[in-house]
């Protein structure tokens, strides 16, 4: 008598291979990868930047022609381009840029700096806290050696000019750094600056509690430190960056197409 094998059961499991095949052929016909971490803009910075964040995106794609954006924010509250040890921003940009290819690249750094860790400059002297034209020099050094590596890809690359500050000395810091980006634009004129000012500022740029909303009526702009932003805050400033990111964007994907 021939004795004839019951057909093998088949494991829920034998169709794993199959399936994970079926998803890579998916893949690959898609011209896309599952591990692709490229974005259109990357957003760095520090706490106005962490405020303005929750509305970047939402600005951008309301912006005409834009329609759908891929973004990623890189902010941390009170780091600067002279405080490595709290962020080292220079250090990492490579590995930011070769990990998300942005097409464009937003900065907005209104010059966070300490008392106990110091930057010492090319000559080797420590730079003190105190807003000089020693830290103003340092800065736009380090805010050069950022741009390049930002743009090392080719992303176009944009720093936001400072919102105002209050008092006199708020003023005089954020027209000195003002001065230090415009002075960074005019070395590289590839580099794109974004008006800081106009986004929560009064009529003619200066400090301001309150000010018309994106959606109309008086809104209050921040809060009670009278640096960071508020909600509201944030979304004018996402709004006023919206509207310069747009449309290089736009340029960016016409040439790619």
């Amino acid at each position: 008598m021939i004795r004839t094998r019951p057909p093998r059961r088949r494991r829920a499991f034998d169709a794993v291979p199959a399936l994970v095949l079926a998803v890579v052929v998916l893949v690959a016909a898609s011209g896309c990868s599952l591990f692709d971490k490229s974005v259109d803009v990357l957003y760095i910075g520090d706490s106005i930047m962490v405020q303005t964040s929750p509305f970047a995106e939402l600005a951008l794609v309301s912006e005409p022609g834009v329609e759908s954006a891929r973004t990623r924010v890189e902010a941390v509250s009170g780091t600067g381009l002279l405080t490595p040890g709290l962020k080292d921003w220079v250090g990492e940009a490579d590995a930011l840029i070769a990990e998300y290819k942005p097409k464009v690249v937003v900065v907005l750094f209104i010059g966070n700096y300490t008392d106990d860790d110091l930057w010492i400059d090319a000559s080797g002297v420590p730079v003190p806290n105190e807003y000089g034209p020693p830290f103003f020099a340092a800065w736009q050094d380090q805010a050069a050696v950022l741009s390049t590596k930002l743009a090392a890809r080719g992303a176009r690359v944009d720093w936001v000019l400072p919102p105002p500050l209050a008092g006199d000395e708020g003023a005089r810091r954020s027209a000195e750094m003002r001065a230090t980006y415009e002075a960074l634009q005019a070395s590289t004129p590839s580099i794109g600056l974004i008006e800081g000012r106009a986004a929560v500022g009064g009529p003619d740029g200066e400090w301001t509690w309150r000010r018309e909303g994106v959606a109309g009526g008086e809104v209050t702009v921040r809060q009670p430190d009278s640096v960071h932003l508020t909600d509201d805050g944030g979304r004018l400033m996402a709004r006023e960056i919206a509207r310069t990111v747009a449309p290089q964007l736009i340029e960016s994907r016409a040439r790619a197409a």
